[in-house]
């Protein structure tokens, strides 16, 4: 998961002027698991374990899903990293809520030049964000999600493919931040042959985190919304979908496994519930891509 740093924006929202809408996002009636299922199979992604065939009556989405907005809007000082992920969610899902959160996001980092970590992610709001640093010194979640998003180069990118295979047998947020890294490189225009080399497996071994019979857990909830972002519908079943609207608390957010409700796994629960229903055709980039950049 992003790192989890207490910051007081409220101050920021007002001073760039940006306030997050409360209107309600429009999203199109869509199959919730549309997903060309043979086509992964093709692929050599692990599909077996995934409800495409006899589709279950799948859960309704729209109320869980407001609500997840509305707890996130009613957060008087979201941290710097929720405000990254709305923005995401803004550009990639067209969640007009959020429409605020990149200026907020901006606005921190310009208050707080010592903000380094949360600098690097400018990245996926500007392609144009140049950061230089070596991979070894970030913090080993970053190792994983930030040398793809800026395409770091070949020395950097075989260390990441490094650890990318490590990440790979273990069960843990390692796996998700390498199908994170390996889908902000994609969106953002990364060819580094790098990434050809660990998709299928990542998508693989990503779906076999959701195992939902007890509940899901922060880092299943992260699974299910990349496999979302990746086009791998196939891999999140109605019964994960089912039981992500179950987990849903009084307040309209979600907690980690019953536990009360905090802005990543809400932000999260949102990034799936809105991707369910948003055709891949529809969806906007997960990261900036890199365009035609003035010199720096």
């Amino acid at each position: 998961m992003f790192v989890l740093v207490a910051v007081s924006t409220v101050f920021l929202l007002a001073a760039s002027g940006c306030k997050r809408s409360t209107r309600p996002p429009v999203l199109p009636a869509a199959d919730v698991f549309a997903a060309d299922a043979d086509q992964l199979q093709a692929s050599g992604v692990d599909t077996s374990g995934a409800a495409v065939s006899g589709r279950r009556e799948a859960p309704s989405l729209i109320d869980p899903l407001q609500s997840g907005i509305r707890y996130l809007n009613a957060i008087d000082a979201p941290p710097a990293y929720q405000l990254l992920i709305e923005a995401i969610l803004h550009r990639h899902l067209h969640i007009e809520a959020f429409e605020g959160s990149a200026a907020a996001y901006s606005a921190y980092l310009q208050a707080r030049p010592d903000a380094v970590e949360q600098r690097r992610f400018l990245r996926v709001l500007d392609g144009c964000h140049q950061q230089a640093f070596e991979i070894s010194s970030l913090p080993a979640v970053d190792q994983l999600t930030l040398p793809p998003l800026y395409c770091s180069g070949p020395e950097q990118m075989a260390a990441w493919s490094q650890l990318v295979a490590d990440a790979l047998g273990r069960r843990d947020t390692g796996v998700t931040h390498a199908l994170m890294g390996y889908l902000f490189g994609r969106a953002s225009g990364c060819r580094d042959e790098a990434l050809d080399v660990h998709g299928d497996a990542l998508l693989s071994a990503v779906g076999a985190l959701v195992e939902p019979e007890d509940g899901l857990s922060d880092l299943e909830v992260e699974a299910m919304a990349l496999l979302m972002s990746a086009d791998a519908r196939a891999l999140v079943s109605t019964d994960a979908l089912g039981a992500l609207v179950e987990a849903r608390n009084a307040d309209g957010g979600w907690g980690e496994l019953h536990e009360p409700s905090n802005w990543h796994t809400t932000g999260l629960a949102v990034w799936v519930l809105s991707a369910a229903q948003l055709p891949a055709a529809e969806r906007g980039p997960i990261a900036a891509e890199r365009g035609r950049c003035p010199d720096l």
